[in-house]
């Protein structure tokens, strides 16, 4: 038994004792870090000094706790013996995507990152030939940065499966040519500062400020096939023939956010049966020509049941649809819900063929009330076509139709059948002519283009084009409705606030004379 005095001796040794204790805990924790020094796959035998490969690097990494790092040196390195699996934290750096190439020709993945993985992956092209270059399982994540993926490549993906898998990636500065999947509904996939050629995502997404170029090719842009939320913040999706496809799984979904994108080039619209909504807000759509894959198709939106588009600044430039009636550029049926408002609409036509519904058509023959909404747009028909042209603007067929036109300046025709008519028109100014229904009374109908001054299409502030008319010659200034303008024209198209200088709102998508506010609309100082 020990007596209270023969604990003294000890208790003066603890402090030594505890830092010893200490130093040996931080060893076995430390991270360590691991230099590949050959470049082939070899059996492996152990990560030796000047004899280690990659897949022997990897498998070292298991003789400590904490997380390793791997460093590749510039060159190429061929894995052959199948995939590598990563079980653990583990970050992968090479001496850059113009540097470092990792490659294999088999019929796998060859970075696999499995439950409790987390992989990053830095610094190199990754390519595999007839396989896919990083797959992520459930329960694990990976992290792209600097990493280029080629063209036939085999891509990068979570794994198709379980239902609520919670996979997860994460990319960075990087090029992805051979397609980018996340496919497990509880699992988070943000790309940023990247360039990809397609996605298709069941996740929570978020893109910012990247690119998704198809190339011409068959390539759908973004798919978001299922019910979780999804953002696209300064971005361009350009050269696909689905830019933003959308397809539901019957139940009501999430939100879209599109905010400061362009969809540039492309050769078919967006499209798709998800029950959400669908906010967009300063977009541009130029130069959207239909494919001859696709030839009946309108050029920029299709709007079937499903979503609920709100579009609010945007410009619709010089884009050429299908051959088919009803819409070559903006089509909506039967139970399609879409909202304009403060945007600009420019030169919009067919490609080739019809000649009725130049820039949006609405035809209902069903019973689902269908519904188009314009508030506070410019509209200018191509100057391709003449003022006798019907329907250069809009047109309309079929009873069921909720068509209301507000505060918007009209410079075409419109065009009407079937019992096809627009609901509501107020505040609004047409010319050349009187095609619209619109009452006199509560509108300006008839006008000479001349009265309009609408200028030209222009930089005139503000995310995308638009135009600024004559304020000494513009009948559209101070001529809103004003409670409209309360309702929907708040900011104009550049998000300049209306009224200017407080007197009256103006029609159309600008507000003439307006000018930017050191305070953004989202409540914060320049």
């Amino acid at each position: 038994m020990l007596r209270h005095h023969s604990i003294r001796p000890l208790l003066a040794l603890a402090p030594g004792f505890v830092a010893l204790a200490l130093s040996l805990v931080a060893m076995e924790s430390r991270a360590a870090t691991f230099v590949v020094t050959r470049a082939d796959d070899p059996a492996p035998n152990g990560c030796l000094p000047d004899d280690c490969s990659l897949r022997e690097a990897i498998g070292a990494t298991a003789t400590t706790p904490e997380a390793d790092t791997i460093a590749l040196g510039a060159g190429q390195y061929q894995v052959t013996r199948g995939e590598l699996l990563i079980d653990r934290e583990i970050a992968i750096v090479g001496a850059g995507a113009d540097a470092t190439r990792l490659t294999s020709t088999g019929d796998y993945t060859l970075l696999q990152v499995d439950p409790f993985g987390a992989l990053t992956v830095e610094g190199m092209e990754i390519g595999s030939a007839d396989g896919v270059a990083v797959g992520v399982a459930d329960n694990a994540n990976a992290t792209l940065r600097d990493v280029r993926v080629p063209a036939n490549g085999g891509g990068v993906s979570t794994e198709n499966g379980p239902t609520g898998g919670t996979a997860s990636i994460r990319v960075e500065d990087s090029t992805i040519e051979s397609g980018f999947g996340c496919f497990q509904s509880g699992g988070v996939c943000r790309v940023f500062d990247s360039h990809l050629d397609q996605v298709v995502v069941a996740a929570e997404f978020e893109l910012v400020r990247s690119v998704v170029d198809g190339g011409n090719a068959d390539y759908w842009g973004v798919t978001i096939a299922s019910s979780t939320p999804a953002t696209i913040i300064d971005s361009t999706i350009r050269h696909t023939h689905r830019p933003l496809y959308l397809i539901g799984d019957g139940e009501a979904a999430a939100r879209i956010r599109v905010s400061r994108t362009r969809f540039v080039d492309n050769t078919g619209p967006l499209i798709g049966d998800r029950s959400s909504i669908v906010d967009m807000d300063e977009v541009e759509f130029r130069h959207h020509v239909v494919g001859a894959a696709n030839p009946g198709d309108p050029a920029v939106l299709y709007a079937i049941p499903g979503p609920a588009w709100f579009i609010s600044r945007a410009l619709v430039v010089s884009n050429r649809g299908g051959d088919a009636l009803d819409g070559a550029v903006v089509r909506v049926i039967g139970g399609g819900r879409v909202v304009f408002d403060n945007s600009t609409f420019d030169d919009n036509t067919f490609r080739a063929g019809a000649s009725y519904g130049h820039t949006i058509g609405v035809y209902n023959n069903s019973g689902t009330p269908t519904i188009a909404w314009l508030f506070h747009v410019t509209m200018r028909r191509s100057l391709a076509l003449n003022d006798a042209t019907v329907g250069s603007l809009l047109t309309v067929r079929g009873p069921t139709t909720d068509v209301r036109v507000t505060n918007s300046a009209l410079y075409g025709t419109c065009g009407f059948g079937g019992g096809g008519a627009i609901l509501q028109g107020v505040g609004n100014a047409e010319a050349a002519g009187d095609t619209c229904g619109l009452d006199a009374a509560t509108n300006q109908v008839d006008l000479s283009p001349s009265q309009l001054a609408l200028g030209s299409l222009a930089d005139n502030g503000g995310f995308t084009r638009s135009f600024e008319p004559n304020s000494r010659l513009s009948v559209l200034v101070d001529a809103a409705d004003e409670a409209f303008c309360a309702a929907f024209g708040v900011l104009d198209q550049r998000g300049y606030a209306r009224p200017a200088e407080g007197i009256g709102c103006d029609i159309g998508a600008i507000e003439v004379d307006a000018v930017a506010d050191s305070i953004f609309a989202n409540g914060f100082e320049e």
